[in-house]
């Protein structure tokens, strides 16, 4: 894959942080400008990942690229887009942190693009809901799986539910 100049300076974008987010090209929904030179970097918590999800994408086929570079990838993009005929499937990073660059010639600007980011990874929450009334008081249930709370939710004296929710605990798993 041939990039037809590089730049130096960016022209838009910005750093990102936090667990979920939208990124779009210079005023989409409108056109974006010509020579534009954007770039984005998201970052969330080591040990995470990032998803991207595209809602659109629009771009002169041939001349203006969006690049996205993995984690601790940035002198050779992992993954480069171009043209209008299909939107980019979800992009799912190797580590905590994505550069996305993109870059338009002087000549023909389009739509552009958005894409909404979270991240993603091992540590989830998973609720467990509890039909029998609860004391305040009695503590919160720490598992190590899904399958542990199972076991001691199946050695414990009532009934679990999924609907028709009368309390709930929050279980994290670790």
């Amino acid at each position: 894959m041939f990039v037809p100049f590089i730049l130096t300076d960016t022209s838009c974008g910005q750093f990102l942080t936090g667990p979920s987010g939208t990124v779009m090209s210079a005023n989409y929904p409108g056109n974006y400008n010509n020579d534009e030179y954007c770039t984005w970097q998201i970052q969330v918590p080591v040990n995470k990942k990032i998803r991207l999800d595209f809602t659109e994408f629009k771009t002169e086929t041939g001349k203006d690229y969006l690049l996205i570079y993995d984690t601790s990838h940035y002198q050779t993009p992992t993954i480069v887009f171009d043209g209008t005929t299909y939107k980019p499937p979800p992009f799912t990073s190797s580590g905590n942190v994505v550069r996305v660059r993109f870059i338009s010639d002087g000549a023909t600007s389009m739509r552009g693009f958005s894409f909404n980011f979270k991240q993603v990874g091992k540590n989830k929450f998973y609720y467990v809901a509890i039909h029998r009334p609860i004391s305040l008081s009695e503590p919160v249930m720490s598992v190590s799986s899904p399958l542990a709370v199972i076991s001691r939710l199946l050695k414990m004296d009532f009934k679990l539910k999924v609907l028709q929710v009368i309390t709930t605990k929050i279980c994290k798993f670790t």
